[in-house]
């Protein structure tokens, strides 16, 4: 009879424990569906895409962040924030300061930014450079990388000292033919990616982005034969950029350097001094790299 009386209190355990993981369960898809996309992808690994959202928030800040900080911002739990930094700091992705209990990013992210391929690596060479840049023509600096012919992406920033300043995000993406960075990328990249981006059709964002194939090489060839691009108003109104390209020791494009700012402070026609700063800057920044 004991036997048996520790055998139903066992089955009723497990019903009980088949009842809360249910429950749990239910709760968390009804998070996951209210905070994620409808359609999820077939073989999206939910946990691990909170866990890269949360890297996502936490290198975007710049500062220490709390639990319920991140759970408000990423529209989950934070008992789900919880686990997933605890899990991340215990693989070094993140660290928690033991005075404020808040979270940043660890030595194990930055990591993974110095294994990149090289083509990244003019990012460190390049900052003295665009500190004087910013210093002598007084604009917001910005440094882009190509990513394939999808698109550039904006990898570091050093704001102007004018009083009113536009800015860009780092992670920004801007098309090839709609910005100054994507231009050059196309005149001084790899030679096919003028007609796959061409091929793919060129979106319109504003009345000046160029959507004709046709103008568009001949706006390539230009770049190529001048040494620097703009994009007056191509990707946003108001805005304007002077673009000059990067090279590696091996003669290869890596990037750009570009002031970016309104089109008051930088217009159609843009100021000769402020052309020939940008080229100057990358030209410096190439020889760092070993161009010659």
């Amino acid at each position: 009879m004991a036997m048996a009386g520790v055998k139903d209190q066992t089955t009723a355990d497990k019903r009980k424990t088949r009842a809360r993981s249910k429950g749990a369960a239910s709760l968390f898809g009804r998070q996951s569906a209210v905070a994620g996309p409808k359609r999820v992808a077939r073989y999206s690994v939910q946990s691990l895409m909170l866990g890269l959202r949360v890297i996502e928030a936490l290198a975007a800040s710049g500062k220490e962040r709390g639990i319920t900080d991140l759970a408000t911002q990423l529209t989950t739990s934070k008992w789900r924030i919880f686990r997933h930094l605890h899990s991340l700091c215990e693989e070094g992705y993140v660290t928690q300061d033991a005075t404020t209990g808040k979270f940043q990013l660890g030595k194990r992210t930055y990591l993974l930014l110095e294994s990149l391929p090289n083509r990244l690596n003019f990012v460190r060479e390049a900052r003295d450079e665009m500190s004087t840049l910013r210093d002598l023509r007084g604009h917001t600096v910005v440094l882009a990388a190509p990513i394939d012919d999808s698109g550039v992406v904006v990898v570091d920033v050093v704001e102007g000292v004018h009083a009113v300043q536009f800015s860009l995000k780092i992670g920004a993406i801007f098309e090839l033919h709609a910005s100054a960075h994507g231009k050059a990328a196309l005149a001084f990249g790899r030679s096919d990616w003028l007609e796959r981006v061409i091929a793919r059709g060129l979106r319109r964002h504003t009345e000046y982005t160029i959507t004709d194939p046709r103008v568009l090489r001949r706006e390539i060839e230009r770049i190529r034969s001048k040494g620097w691009a703009s994009a007056f108003e191509e990707s946003f109104r108001g805005v304007n950029t002077v673009v000059a390209p990067i090279f590696s020791a091996s003669r290869d494009y890596v990037g750009t350097i570009a002031i970016f700012g309104s089109i008051e402070a930088i217009p159609h026609t843009p100021n000769r001094k402020d052309i020939e700063a940008v080229i100057g800057a990358a030209r410096r920044i190439s020889q760092k790299l070993g161009w010659k």
